[in-house]
């Protein structure tokens, strides 16, 4: 689900709108909430402004399931947003695990949605934005299977259709014409390889998280353009005195080939939550490293958290040269408040900053 503001116009009325959501969010999950056992629904409704949409408005289903034998959580979640200019965007993200052997994970969407493009690389200007429409249609599907030792490793199967409309005469879109301008369709097919000893999947305390993601995507697959695509996500989680957690992440992307403009590595992009204040795709080019630090502090006795973070991160064409590129900043706090009576699921709040830009988030599971 994305986040609720792309710019700092929005700010003061979002913020307002927002803490009075958390707030009642109590007695609204109490009321809505429908538990058996070790399973929950939670719905939650909520505004939302930009000045691309206008007022929308979203309506949010998360679902959590642990069968006896499951040491993690299964998780679902579906959101709709519609606007009042029309716009509509449909998610539905399964996280299943079945029994210690198999998990799923999968995220099925239809977006009719703005979005914006400032040029390719990491000295791009704010000044030079565009704003346009993309109409797209996502199913992705990973499945793997435990190796034993916290190794798990399994296939990626990942397509999307693109439609890009409402382009601005004359932009940079139609001066520059990158690939993917005239849409298509992406096919994909590769491997993902992991080791995981998180404590808990939805808010670890200790353990770690790595993952290696290598996807090819190729005509013979009735993908429109062909590319290659590796990622490193890998995630640490210490424990401090009194419940407190110190999250570190690194992230790293590599694209090779003919890459479609929506698919380059983007500053701002929001799963995982890369460097949040950045509008997603503020900075954008082949390749991408992103270093940041979350510290999470309860405030104990009821359901509500802190949250301080900072980060630091560059896109360039290549690996060497992102050595050598301007590193830009990012940081902010946020609010947490655990919506599930039986997981540890948070929705949470976030007012991020960064060089050129501010946003406010509005969002379900930590950032990463």
């Amino acid at each position: 689900m994305a986040h609720i503001a792309r710019s700092g116009r929005t700010i003061r009325p979002l913020l307002l709108c927002l803490c009075f959501l958390l707030a009642s969010a109590q007695g609204a999950c109490a009321e809505n909430a429908a538990s058996t056992g070790s399973s929950e629904w939670i719905f939650i409704p909520f505004p939302i402004y930009t000045p691309e949409t206008g007022a929308a408005m979203t309506l949010c289903a998360i679902g959590t399931f642990r069968g006896p034998q499951q040491s993690a959580a299964s998780s679902f979640l579906i959101a709709l947003a519609y606007s009042e200019k029309e716009q509509l965007s449909l998610e539905f993200n399964p996280s299943i695990s079945f029994g210690s052997t198999v998990r799923t994970s999968a995220r099925v969407a239809f977006e009719d949605w703005p979005d914006e493009f400032f040029g390719l690389g990491n000295d791009t200007r704010r000044g030079d934005r565009e704003h346009f429409a993309s109409r797209n249609t996502v199913a992705r599907i990973e499945l793997q299977h435990s190796l034993g030792n916290d190794f798990w490793m399994g296939p990626i199967i990942d397509w999307k259709r693109y439609r890009i409309r409402d382009t601005e005469e004359g932009g940079l879109l139609e001066t520059h014409l990158p690939d993917g301008i005239d849409g298509g369709t992406l096919a994909g097919l590769g491997i993902a390889v992991s080791h995981d000893t998180r404590d808990d999947t939805f808010f670890p305390f200790a353990g770690h998280f790595i993952q290696i993601n290598a996807v090819r995507y190729t005509q013979q697959l009735g993908s429109d353009y062909s590319f290659a695509r590796t990622t490193l996500d890998s995630r640490q989680y210490i424990a401090v005195g009194g419940r407190h957690v110190l999250a570190l992440h690194q992230y790293a992307s590599i694209n090779r080939g003919t890459v479609p403009f929506q698919e380059l590595s983007m500053l701002g992009d929001s799963s995982p939550a890369l460097m949040r204040g950045y509008y997603s795709g503020r900075f954008r080019d082949r390749d991408m490293a992103v270093l940041q630090a979350e510290y999470r502090v309860p405030l104990p006795p009821g359901p509500w958290a802190l949250a301080f973070f900072a980060g630091t991160g560059a896109v360039g064409r290549n690996l060497g040269e992102l050595a050598s590129e301007d590193l830009k900043w990012s940081g902010g706090a946020g609010l947490r408040y655990r919506a599930s009576r039986t997981e540890a699921v948070n929705l949470r709040l976030d007012l991020a900053r960064a060089e050129d830009s501010s946003g406010i988030y509005f969002n379900v599971f930590e950032a990463f």
